[in-house]
């Protein structure tokens, strides 16, 4: 028993190890990319022209290429990108005239929930660290530190390689042979040397009130130069509050504050923001191709290989990604919830995995991969799918009139191309494989699909039997999640004072199924109403 038991224990070591090795590849191909970008950025004419005009050093040189880096990466803050290109050409500009330093204004970001305020305040905090040369840090008891090397020649401390960020929470006392105990992202602590850590600077000193930044006994003001605070914009601001304001901007330091734009706007009267107008920069809501670029971002940085059929670095990635966005919420919650829906979203697909993925073996290349089911995407099995498909194949085969394979424009030619356009039979399997198969294949081939189709045809046609053949097949697809269809006459939207709100209503129905609108050609003669019709179909996806 007790050599099973040993057995067991050293087998479980051994899949532990082979699970980290499988992250480590994974964090190193990701390390790679970002570093490409960094290097690119690095050789840049831009990065040679700032650093000569600024008379950057060489650590200050690197410091503005990973900066530059992440802003390249970040999904969205157009607004924060521009300012941080205009102050940097503005510092040169007045260093090579010696006009002095910027004059100092403090910072107002205005946006909805979600929209990145915090990571834009961050971004300015790392600006004007560099403007100031304020980059450096030490390691100690509190210190935000990195792995010196690219990784933890142990490969068992808190932290796994140089992508990691963790804590120093305690110093041993001198002459331990690892004095320094580091709390890793994982929870996990470890014990390093100094020189195995690189300290992270604090660039963006958070505070809850501006009262923080007063000595509690003095009443003085406690800020030191070229320090960066932030600060969320919750009620109004009393002119005690300004003069705090002012005494930072003489010291020479600025502050950061984020709120809503009621909360920013309701501020914009005060005694110290009419004497020094302060920076302001409005955050845009976010976009369901901005979601799908966060949710990939986040898939790479927590160690998956990617969702479905589309890999980690790939466009593949991104554009399943919106289709399944796109699926599944509608613009009202996405701009309700912005980059905060991207993380919900993620995280209930990983507890998904998890659970489907429960009997797999622990080194299973399963755990490392999302699928579109995941996320809570209505699709079919492989079997489901392939055997949808070859129902409407062997219906369409067998109906008079639909012309063949080869002749353009006829129902037959199209069935047939779309096929061709889905690819071939999807892989079989069972289980959580065949979910796997099944959602990743319904994704990808959704990319290929129409999402409107005109239908010529006589009076007893076929028209019906057409529309539920394509609905059953664009269901197989992965288009659209249901084959349900609503029907519409053609004179009924012509004839309507508002044809996009009857739209939408039809829409609505629908629910991410299909659409079908009977004598299209009566809306030949109301450009109202196929203005209101393109609208539609730009607006909604999954629905033909």
């Amino acid at each position: 028993a007790a050599h099973s038991r040993y057995t067991d224990e050293a087998r479980l070591k051994f899949l532990w190890r082979t699970i980290e090795e499988q992250k480590l590849n994974l964090t190193k191909n990701r390390d790679a990319r970002a570093n490409a970008e960094v290097q690119r950025v690095r050789a840049s004419p831009e990065t040679a022209r700032l650093a000569g005009l600024l008379l950057w050093t060489r650590q200050e040189q690197n410091f503005y290429a990973n900066l530059k880096a992440d802003l390249d990466r970040t999904v969205g803050l157009e607004p924060v990108k521009e300012f941080i290109v205009q102050r940097l050409r503005d510092a040169a500009g007045r260093h090579v005239l010696k006009e002095g330093k910027q004059p100092r204004r403090h910072v107002l970001i205005s946006g909805a929930f979600g929209v990145g305020k915090r990571s834009a305040a961050e971004l300015l905090g790392r600006l004007f660290g560099l403007l100031s040369s304020q980059i450096n840090a030490t390691v100690r008891v509190g210190s935000r530190v990195r792995l010196a090397a690219w990784q933890d020649s142990e490969n068992r401390g808190a932290l796994l390689s140089k992508s990691d960020l963790g804590t120093v929470t305690e110093e041993l006392p001198p002459g331990t042979q690892k004095p320094l105990r580091v709390q890793g992202p994982s929870g996990r602590v470890g014990n390093y040397k100094e020189d195995e850590l690189v300290a992270e600077p604090d660039l963006l000193i958070t505070i809850s009130s501006l009262s923080d930044l007063l000595d509690p006994k003095s009443g003085k003001l406690r800020v030191s130069n070229g320090s960066c605070y932030f600060m969320r914009l919750a009620g109004g601001l009393g002119e005690a509050d300004a003069q705090i304001l002012e005494g930072v901007l003489d010291v020479g330091s600025v502050l950061v504050m984020s709120g809503s734009p009621e909360a920013v706007e309701a501020n914009m009267g005060l005694s110290a923001f009419r004497r020094r107008q302060p920076d302001i920069l409005v955050l845009p809501t976010l976009t369901p191709t901005s979601i799908s670029n966060l949710i990939a971002a986040e898939v790479e940085k927590r160690g998956y290989a990617g969702v479905g059929e589309g890999d980690v670095g790939t466009p593949q990635l991104v554009t399943v990604l919106e289709h399944i966005v796109r699926q599944r919420f509608d613009d009202k919650l996405i701009k309700e919830k912005n980059g905060h829906l991207a993380r919900d979203v993620l995280d209930l697909a990983i507890s998904r995995k998890n659970d489907r993925t429960w009997a797999e073996s622990l080194d299973s290349a399963e755990r490392f991969r999302l699928t579109p089911t995941d996320f809570g995407l209505d699709v079919l099995t492989a079997e489901q799918r392939e055997r949808r498909l070859k129902e409407v194949e062997n219906e369409v085969s067998q109906l008079v009139g639909w012309g063949s394979a080869e002749d353009v424009g006829t129902c037959r030619h199209l069935f047939a191309q779309l096929r061709r356009q889905l690819g071939g039979s999807a892989p079989r399997g069972s289980g959580a494989q065949a979910a796997a198969a099944g959602g990743a294949a319904a994704a990808a081939g959704a990319l290929h699909m129409p999402r409107a189709l005109w239908i010529k045809a006589n009076p007893g046609a076929g028209r019906e039997t057409f529309v539920r053949l394509a609905t059953c097949f664009l269901r197989a697809a992965g288009t659209i999640s249901r084959e349900e269809i609503v029907w519409v006459e053609g004179s009924e939207i012509a004839a309507s004072k508002d044809p996009a709100e009857l739209l939408a209503t039809r829409l609505a129905v629908a629910d991410r199924g299909c659409i079908a609108i009977r004598d299209l050609d009566d809306l030949a003669d109301s450009r109202e109403a196929l203005r209101a019709l393109a609208l539609a179909l730009g607006s909604v996806d999954g629905s033909s």
